[in-house]
């Protein structure tokens, strides 16, 4: 796949950060700064440290006194070239000093984002920013701290600990370098969900061939039919003007599937405008139909009547729609007594609308519903396990939720909700 090859030493990277949060769990100072290159920087709320010396007694070490034992969650992981961003969860106990308070035993629990510029060759990290709300974690540690105490006179903040303003809880932080870490995470997201429609323009390459050819013979034959026409004595003019027009309809058709295809695979930002979602669902099956039918799959669709306004980027959510009932297709593959059948419906709801992709495959272990989502989790041979991730990151940004489900009586069912049609509407 096309994404392979824009994701350099995923695995590498992937494992490289992983150890790397592990390593915080000890109290190593050794072991923690050997995955930093000499000269890096670090960038946390309120300081920024050049070198391996000042990244020691400013970060490193006052942050694994104060939270021994502290543990990353990586929630989601995601790559550029040389650039890796992080989402995790940070869990710890509050042991030791920390921005003027003393060991509170406080459990804390608070989300943060690492954007981490990688030395490959070296398997040392660069430079980082991280962000994680100080405020929160403060709060965490007085809250709790009170349960247990209703009086504690603050310790002075010893040398090289993390200091935060603590008056009334009120803190006052500088949001560029977030804002810009926020931008370049929506920069790569919307960078791989190019390339993935990309990836999948070439795996429908036959099946779009198969389909501009249709028209294009249509037309051929019209425009001789329109010629015998004409041959005729007299000519016949009302069906020449027939056949000509239907040579108009076949060029169209088969313009329609090229301009499909050159919005998947061109790069351009999102763009959010008002459309009717069952029109663009009908030409996601075009663009699939002979794939479907290839794999033996026979495909039903349950559109509402009318229109089905929604609000949003248009080839985003048709990429949705096209990678779910690809997988569809591929995991109804390994069926061969029991018919194959995709089922494609959109229909409003409480929440705006609903959109089912449903298939008789083998279906989902129910342990892995969730899995299925994640970065690099994929059952394909093939596969990089992008898609899906790609997928939710997309209705995330619209304002709805993506999920998965058992099907009836077999398989599995895909399902996301929108927003309604309204500019306003969460989107």
């Amino acid at each position: 796949m096309a994404v392979a090859a824009a994701l350099r030493s995923v695995a590498d990277i992937e494992s490289f950060m992983i150890e790397y949060y592990a390593a915080w769990g000890g109290a190593d100072e050794d072991r923690i700064m050997s995955y930093y290159a000499d000269n890096v920087t670090v960038q946390i709320p309120g300081s920024l440290m050049q070198g391996k010396t000042a990244v020691r007694e400013q970060f490193v070490r006052p942050f694994i006194a104060a939270f021994p034992g502290n543990r990353h969650f990586v929630k989601d992981i995601i790559f550029g070239r040389d650039v890796a961003v992080v989402e995790f969860t940070f869990k710890a106990e509050h042991k030791g000093p920390f921005a003027g308070h003393a060991a509170t035993d406080a459990r804390i629990e608070l989300p943060g984002c690492g954007v981490y510029e990688y030395d490959s060759a070296r398997r040392q990290i660069a430079a980082a920013r991280i962000y994680f709300d100080v405020g929160t974690l403060l709060k965490q540690i007085v809250e709790q701290h009170r349960l247990h105490a209703r009086t504690e006179e603050p310790t002075a903040a010893p040398t090289g600990t993390i200091a935060a303003p603590m008056e009334h809880l009120a803190f006052v932080l500088d949001l560029t370098e977030l804002k810009r870490a926020e931008e370049a995470l929506r920069e790569l997201e919307s960078d791989f969900a190019h390339t993935n429609r990309v990836s999948m323009m070439g795996e429908l390459a036959a099946s779009l061939a198969h389909e501009i050819t249709q028209p294009i013979a249509s037309a051929r034959n019209n425009a001789r039919a329109a010629q015998n026409f004409l041959d005729m004595e007299p000519p016949d003019v009302g069906e020449v003007k027939e056949a000509l027009g239907c040579v108009v309809g076949d060029v169209d058709r088969a313009r329609d599937i090229l301009e499909r295809v050159r919005e998947h695979i061109k790069k351009a930002p999102p763009r959010k405008e008002r459309f009717d979602l069952n029109a663009a669902i009908n030409e996601v099956i075009v663009l699939a139909r002979n794939a479907i039918t290839r794999n033996g799959v026979s495909v039903q669709t349950r559109l509402a009547d009318g229109l089905l306004p929604v609000h949003g980027d248009r080839v985003q959510l048709q990429q949705v729609v096209l990678n779910l009932a690809l997988n569809a297709v591929e995991a109804m593959g390994s069926v061969e007594a029991e018919p194959r059948e995709l089922l494609i419906s959109a229909e409003p709801d409480h929440t705006g609308v609903l959109v089912a992709v449903g298939d008789s495959g083998p279906g989902i272990d129910p342990e892995h519903l969730e899995c299925v989502f994640e970065a690099f989790y994929t059952t394909k041979s093939s596969g990089v396990g992008m898609g899906l991730s790609i997928c939710r990151s997309i209705i995330d940004a619209h304002g709805g939720r993506l999920w998965a489900e058992a099907n009836e009586p077999r398989g599995a069912v895909f399902q996301f909700t929108l927003p309604g049609g309204s500019p306003d509407a969460g989107v």
